[in-house]
């Protein structure tokens, strides 16, 4: 599967520098290219100006989180796979998930493994294979 996707360019957005630091290091060995930012605004410039194939964000972060992010991306593209990574599962959180059409979202600590098998089947799943 690490074969895959170095086909494959990702978006990281994380307002925790360590831990983007850290998935950075790591996406840099899975991906073609990765491209990071701090929060939603500074990710959605991001994804205008570098169209990556992938968008992996956190929901709550300062400035725009991860909903207002993707709720924008949705309008410029409907089909890029969208992958939230979040300490939240409530009801309500779940459903504005599925309103705006997020793929995928892994639950707070999320393994390295887990993330990885996440990330393969929201790109299954928006190129319609599953």
């Amino acid at each position: 599967m690490n074969n895959d996707l170095k086909n494959y360019t990702i978006l990281y957005i994380e307002d925790e520098k360590q831990t983007r630091d850290s998935y950075v290091r790591l996406f840099e060995r899975l991906f073609k290219e990765v491209y990071s930012a701090s929060n939603g605004e500074v990710g959605l410039n991001l994804f205008k100006k570098k169209s990556p194939d992938i968008i992996l964000t956190d929901s709550k972060m300062p400035i725009m989180g991860g909903f207002e992010m993707s709720e924008k991306i949705r309008k410029i593209d409907k089909n890029i796979p969208i992958i939230f990574v979040s300490a939240q599962n409530e009801n309500h959180f779940v459903e504005k998930l599925k309103s705006i059409n997020i793929n995928s979202c892994l639950l707070k600590p999320v393994s390295r493994d887990d993330l990885k098998t996440g990330i393969a089947d929201a790109i299954k799943k928006s190129q319609n294979i599953v």
